[in-house]
């Protein structure tokens, strides 16, 4: 998915993982995804 959306027009990909998770995390570095940036969500009610 993420070679198809980087061989598009956009040319653009992001992934939003939980911190949390090493696992999922160690993954997604060993394939190729860098850590880039924090979010944060915020809900007001």
């Amino acid at each position: 998915m993420t070679r198809n959306m980087l061989s598009g027009p956009d040319r653009f990909a992001s992934l939003y993982t939980d911190l949390s998770n090493p696992v999922t995390n160690h993954i997604y570095m060993n394939i190729g995804y860098k850590p880039l940036a924090d979010s944060v969500v915020y809900v007001f009610r």
